[in-house]
């Protein structure tokens, strides 16, 4: 039997096993964490390629102009950088004004002609009538509709001072959305008359409108 001033061996392997379990437990829920965190990660990344993805599994028709995901849009870029390289530029008459990616039509017509000829070669679904297509229809006129957009155009001109350096082009008279709604909904034959304010930013709004176009 242990002396008063000796510790009880009894007490002393209870405290061991008290501490060890204490690690124990800590370490647990430590990975507990670890594993929340990462099982988090992956319901990230299991939406973002949902959304992504269509229903069987490729990639969903996404507009790049109404794009919100800062990583899907640097993803959808990088994509494209490679491909224009690897395809694009080796058709002799291919168009890439050195500012495309400041023209955001531009970037949306080299995504779509991109992601068709992706499904035009596709292992599953692509056919030779689609790579028939590409060549023959999608791709030259994305070739003539970038030369309308931007064929002449150069980074210069997005510099400060440049032409291109304009506000965001914007959706006339949307102050008559309500009116127009309001009458097309429940008098159908009726007419919305324009009042004469109406018509004065409409006249504004063409006259900038044509001189861009000049």
């Amino acid at each position: 039997m242990p002396s008063p001033t000796e510790p009880d061996p009894v007490v002393v392997a209870l405290g061991r096993e008290v501490q060890r379990l204490t690690r124990s437990h800590t370490a647990t829920e430590e990975r507990v964490g670890e594993l929340a965190d990462l099982l988090q990660m992956l319901a990230t990344d299991v939406a973002t390629l949902a959304a992504r993805s269509g229903p069987d599994g490729d990639e969903a028709v996404r507009p790049w102009l109404l794009t919100t995901d800062a990583q899907l849009a640097q993803d959808d870029l990088t994509d494209l950088v490679e491909w224009l390289t690897r395809v694009w530029l080796r058709y002799p008459d291919a168009v890439l004004p050195s500012c495309w990616l400041w023209h955001p039509a531009v970037v949306e017509e080299l995504r779509w002609v991109r992601c068709a000829h992706r499904e035009a070669y596709h292992e599953k679904h692509g056919t030779w009538a689609k790579v028939g297509d590409w060549h023959d229809r999608q791709r030259p006129g994305v070739v003539k509709r970038i030369t309308g957009y931007a064929g002449n155009c150069e980074l210069r001109e997005h510099a400060e001072g440049g032409a291109q350096r304009r506000p965001a082009p914007q959706v006339p008279l949307t102050d008559a959305v309500s009116i127009i709604a309001r009458s097309w909904a429940t008098m159908p034959d009726s007419q919305v008359i324009p009042s004469e304010l109406q018509v004065r930013r409409a006249e504004q709004h063409d006259d900038a409108h044509h001189r861009r176009r000049a």
